[in-house]
């Protein structure tokens, strides 16, 4: 979803029907990374930030922030890079337990997808045979876009 409007839109629509505010800095870091069309560290949000919004915001508070988008859905954090990326499925029904994301290891764009429910059973499988269980099915996938791969050829 790129449609920052809609985005901001739900966000604020969702915190006032659980009895939350979605405060200007919080919004101001979800347009943040609703505008990027990559996943960002903590310090690439705050320069981000300060470029859209001529402010300066404190690291503390904006891990904070990322807490709580987060916590209600609308970001995802990439555990393998500690980057933060818009949920693309904000505004739906969308089962955020269950994403899986492609990550252009030369330009840094994420694609969030969602495997069929049969692959992740057959990576289950495979590591019930490794004598592994899948503990979170977020998945990380590094590979090249094909953007970058036009730029090498």
């Amino acid at each position: 979803m790129t449609n920052v409007n809609a985005i901001i839109t739900y966000a604020e629509k969702h915190c006032k029907k659980h009895g939350m505010c979605l405060t200007t800095q919080r919004k101001q870091v979800l347009i943040s990374l609703a505008q990027s069309k990559t996943a960002l560290t903590v310090y690439k949000i705050i320069a981000l930030y300060k470029q859209l919004f001529n402010e300066n915001i404190a690291a503390m508070s904006v891990y904070r922030i990322l807490e709580f988008l987060e916590n209600e859905k609308f970001i995802h954090k990439l555990q393998l890079t500690n980057k933060y990326i818009i949920c693309t499925h904000i505004a739906t029904d969308h089962d955020h337990h269950k994403s899986q994301f492609l990550i252009c290891s030369m330009c840094d764009l994420v694609k969030e997808i969602n495997f069929e429910k049969s692959l992740i059973s057959k990576i289950k499988q495979g590591m019930k045979t490794a004598n592994f269980v899948l503990s979170n099915t977020q998945l990380e996938i590094h590979c090249i876009c094909n953007t970058c791969i036009n730029k090498i050829a």
